[in-house]
């Protein structure tokens, strides 16, 4: 498990992405794709009468956090899957050039 999470932090160094970034793209899509239909389904069941404990503020709150968290995994996943960004250099040294 270690081994897993080195290997996606250094895929966020930029020049290094993990492989098949592809799969890695589709993967994020269908997880967005999931959490937009849920929220949506909460919503709509609360719209059309569907007892659910919660206020509509508290529904806001899961709405924005769920968001929040794949929002910040698609930024992640867009640094770990491109070698043309990242989160961090590919030593301390670079400077960035006008061209980047």
């Amino acid at each position: 498990m270690k081994e897993k999470f080195l290997i996606f932090i250094a895929a966020l160094q930029k020049g290094n992405h993990l492989e098949n970034p592809e799969v890695w793209k589709s993967r994020t899509i269908k997880a967005n794709v999931i959490s937009v239909i849920a929220i949506l389904l909460l919503v709509i069941s609360i719209f059309f009468g569907v007892e659910v404990n919660l206020s509509g503020e508290e529904v806001a709150l899961i709405a924005t956090g769920v968001i929040w968290l794949f929002n910040s995994i698609n930024n992640l996943m867009c640094a770990a899957t491109s070698d043309k960004i990242g989160l961090f250099p590919r030593n301390n040294n670079e400077q960035p050039t006008d061209s980047e």
